[in-house]
């Protein structure tokens, strides 16, 4: 049970505010209000928190995301991998492994 929000949930990609390199960020902003980040653990930091701090989630909801968090940080930094890792926690399926990682130069260094 997420309490008032929805299924946490991650994308990777480039363009998000901007971006010229690929980033991460909750797929839910009205849940999980945060911008893109690089480093994948500072959004699901984030997520983790909210559903603590904010939705009131169940010990479920949040032993599901630690879970999850550790998912990520298990893949390879800074690819799709990562916000695939984390989604499987919750039962949802994403091949962002397929997307190329872009560095802030706009260059890609993975396919």
């Amino acid at each position: 049970n997420f309490g008032t929000c929805t299924t946490p949930q991650i994308e990777f990609a480039t363009g998000f505010d901007n971006r010229k390199e690929t980033s991460f960020e909750p797929v839910d902003k009205t849940s999980f209000n945060h911008g893109s980040a690089q480093n994948i653990d500072i959004i699901t930091q984030f997520i983790c928190d909210t559903l603590t701090n904010s939705c009131k989630a169940d010990a479920q909801a949040k032993a599901t995301c630690a879970t999850a968090k550790a998912a990520a940080s298990a893949k390879p930094a800074k690819t799709g991998a990562q916000a695939d890792a984390f989604n499987a926690a919750f039962g949802i399926t994403t091949n962002f492994a397929a997307v190329a990682s872009v560095s802030d130069q706009g260059v890609v260094i993975s396919k």
